[in-house]
């Protein structure tokens, strides 16, 4: 299957204010590369200086890889015009601004498969309303693009992951499905338990705000129960053992967490539950809700997550 790629810069490789790498998204793009995609980067930028910025970023473009420039055009037309030069299967185009997405949306219409992409998150959440009200598909991190496009970065090492920062691993959780299960955590494209291993175990982690205001897109359940929990203990200093025992099921920690909180009422634990909720809620406020709507390949999230979340935290506060 030939498939070939249109990928935006701004924002959607490079961050917006910090010149760095949205993260692991060059790991994608090589591993789109080795995977057979032919790869376009389309910048609204003139091709030299979309150059500059992919050196600045320390971004080394894969072998093949050609540079369009849209500057002074319309991405659309520029997109469209460029659509019969090579032979293709399936045409992706990937863009983090909800004007270029409609350009291309409404020049290219059914020969190009639009995704948005949250990337460096300068556009949300108008980029969820869009593609929301637009039919568009939309993915919220590496993570989410790889396994919605089925490109494998199952080749990444454990000391991929140590080298990024606190904030580039926090970025990662949406779109996350089962990070806290043996058995379900790790797809034929990503391992998705990697995040949290790193960040608990090898990682300090210290902006417990942040880490919960991504935590409402997990897309389990269980999962984001268990995380929540974990980050809990962690962010008031607790032993796990000490609270959670041998816990490995989601009613396993539901048990643990509530008989600990009887045993221990000056822990206050519920209110650090309360705090929690709100960073979660007001994440995914900021993120935008209608981003529920659009996963890329309709890949499921559970709308009733927080309710759920909600329910159990009473149950063992009661």
């Amino acid at each position: 299957m030939k498939r070939h790629a249109y990928i935006d810069v701004k924002g959607t490789l490079v961050h917006h204010q910090q010149l760095r790498p949205v993260p692991l998204m060059d790991d994608l793009l090589q591993a789109m590369s080795d995977q057979g995609w032919l790869i376009t980067i389309l910048s609204s930028y003139p091709s030299t200086q979309c150059a500059q910025l992919l050196d600045m970023a320390g971004i080394s473009l894969p072998k093949e890889t050609r540079v369009l420039s849209s500057s002074g055009c319309d991405k659309g037309e520029v997109l469209f015009a460029d659509l019969n030069k090579f032979d293709a299967d399936e045409i992706i185009f990937l863009d983090d601004k909800p004007r270029n997405l409609h350009a291309v949306k409404t020049a290219c219409r059914d020969h190009v498969r639009v995704i948005g992409f949250v990337g460096s998150r300068k556009y949300v959440p108008a980029l969820c309303e869009w593609c929301a009200s637009s039919q568009v598909e939309l993915a919220l991190s590496a993570v989410d693009l790889c396994e919605g496009l089925g490109v494998s970065l199952g080749d990444l090492s454990p000391s991929d992951f140590k080298k990024l920062s606190e904030r580039d691993l926090i970025s990662l959780i949406p779109g996350l499905d089962h990070p806290m299960s043996a058995t379900a955590g790790e797809t034929a494209d990503f391992d998705h338990r990697r995040i949290f291993s790193t960040l608990f175990e090898n990682k300090k982690l210290k902006n417990f705000e942040e880490f919960w205001s991504n935590l409402g897109w997990i897309t389990c359940n269980e999962c984001l129960w268990k995380v929540l929990i974990e980050s809990i203990v962690l962010a008031k200093s607790l032993q796990r053992q000490d609270v959670l025992g041998s816990a490995y099921k989601d009613y396993e920690y539901t048990a643990a967490l509530k008989s600990y909180a009887k045993q221990h009422p000056v822990a206050n634990l519920k209110s650090a539950f309360e705090n929690a909720m709100h960073w979660i809620q007001t994440g995914i406020n900021n993120l935008g809700i209608d981003a529920e709507v659009c996963r890329i390949a309709n890949r499921p999230i559970e709308a009733n997550r927080l309710q759920m979340i909600e329910h159990r935290i009473q149950e063992c506060f009661v």
